[in-house]
């Protein structure tokens, strides 16, 4: 199993109107998305694609914010369909750092957000930052979530039968594309892999474990009709020897 901690940056908003409302304001020295205005609730997307088979350990909310008032952050859908456990986080007047780890095991059993289990929660997370003292603007800098999940390892098993050999088995965490490539030996040619695929050299995701056999098959058994019906008609007219060629 291969532990991940990953952070991520909101990639934009539900809708347009709400992504105006903080100004679009992106600054590349604060690397922050700054001044929400009063009245506004931001609902922030994010771009995660995990695996099915990963294993989330933890999601944490990170953001730097100022203005003096109270913010209420929620998990929700692309629909707007928001958990109804949150935290009332109390923002000073003064920037400082602030930070959220919502129960997402208790958010997936509450099953509102329609989401079968924590990865397909991860995958399709919004996240809802509402101030309840409307009457006043909140700034935020570096919105981001940090992300921790495990990935599990598969084995990708290559081998060869007579006539070649292979490339491209090992371990390999879940999602990885893998090379592997059959190589005839001289004489031979590269028929298919066990799983039917006849290109030698293939790309393949891997998503549990797996076994690949390269088929080869001797260049001397290809001999097509057309090659033995010009060899008879040349012996018919007494074309035999060094003058006779099979192609």
């Amino acid at each position: 199993m291969a532990q991940h901690v990953v952070d991520k940056k909101p990639i934009g908003c539900i809708d347009a109107g709400r992504w105006n409302n903080i100004q679009n304001a992106y600054d590349s020295d604060l690397n922050s998305y700054a001044t929400c205005k009063a009245y506004s609730d931001c609902w922030l997307n994010f771009d995660f694609a995990l695996p099915s088979d990963a294993t989330v350990n933890s999601l944490t909310l990170k953001f730097k914010a100022s203005g003096g008032t109270t913010l209420q952050p929620r998990l929700a859908n692309k629909n707007k369909d928001q958990s109804s456990f949150y935290e009332n986080i109390s923002v000073g007047t003064s920037v400082a750092d602030y930070s959220w780890v919502p129960n997402l095991d208790k958010i997936v059993a509450e099953s509102k957000l329609g989401f079968a289990n924590k990865v397909a929660l991860i995958n399709g997370l919004v996240t809802r930052l509402r101030w309840t003292t409307s009457s006043k603007t909140v700034n935020l800098y570096n919105v981001y979530v940090t992300l921790d999940y495990t990935l599990p390892e598969y084995s990708v098993a290559v081998s060869a039968g007579a006539g070649g050999t292979v490339s491209g088995g090992g371990t390999y965490e879940s999602g990885t594309s893998v090379t592997i490539k059959a190589i005839p030996n001289s004489g031979y040619k590269f028929v298919k892999w066990s799983d039917g695929n006849t290109s030698a050299t293939r790309t393949v995701t891997v998503t549990g474990n797996a076994t690949y056999t390269a088929e080869f098959a001797s260049l001397a058994a290809y001999v097509t009709y057309d090659s033995i019906f010009n060899l008879l008609s040349w012996r018919k007219y007494g074309i035999t020897g060094s003058n006779a060629t099979v192609s």
